[in-house]
């Protein structure tokens, strides 16, 4: 289990992560270590769908942005 402060800069707390993770009133989003989510924000020369990345939840780049569910 990966455990996180949805203010942490890491994929399962970014709006481009496909991964799997759930969110907590308390501000905590859970997902699973070692299971990997499709970035769908990696810039792409052919934007390709099956080039598309995949990052583990603890990952974090320079192209996060805030999950707008950690916003409600």
């Amino acid at each position: 289990m990966y455990i996180v402060k949805a203010n942490e800069k890491r994929c399962c707390t970014c709006d481009h992560w496909t991964g799997v993770r759930a969110m907590e009133e308390n501000g905590v989003v859970y997902s699973l270590e070692n299971l990997e989510g499709i970035c769908k924000d990696v810039p792409l020369d052919n934007r390709n769908e099956s080039a598309r990345i995949l990052t583990y939840p603890g990952a974090h780049c320079d192209a996060w942005a805030l999950w707008p569910e950690l916003l409600s």
